[in-house]
């Protein structure tokens, strides 16, 4: 039909309790858990073409890795601020000079206590 909304824009937030999935499309770990989080369950998930389980099997990106580590210093670097445990020298309102300032400060190896080990 004419002007009606794709059926990405529909989907879009929803869960299905049907979902056909096409995962032979999708280029990375974030569209494959894209497709597959909006099924309500594994049973009503529908995968409708062949696929390289490889793809979502070998592990993620270096920068996905990256990134969720970022995100764990960010975390505890959050926490550390709210006890009133960071020190005044680790500045910033900025991702990436907060980040290496507190790097330098607890080192580059430093992995905040909680961290999944795949990090």
């Amino acid at each position: 039909m004419r002007g009606a909304p794709s059926d990405m824009g529909i989907a879009q937030g929803k869960t299905r309790l049907k979902n056909p999935v096409y995962l032979s499309n999708c280029r990375s770990h974030q569209s494959y858990y894209t497709c597959l989080s909006r099924s309500a369950t594994a049973s009503g998930t529908v995968i409708v073409q062949l696929f390289c389980p490889r793809l979502i099997t070998c592990g993620t990106s270096g920068y996905l890795r990256q990134e969720f580590h970022e995100l764990e210093l960010l975390d505890d670097i959050t926490k550390l601020r709210y006890e009133g445990k960071l020190p005044d020298r680790i500045p910033g309102k900025f991702r990436n000079p907060l980040i290496r300032a507190y790097q330098k400060w607890k080192g580059t190896e430093y992995v905040p206590l909680f961290t999944h080990p795949a990090l």
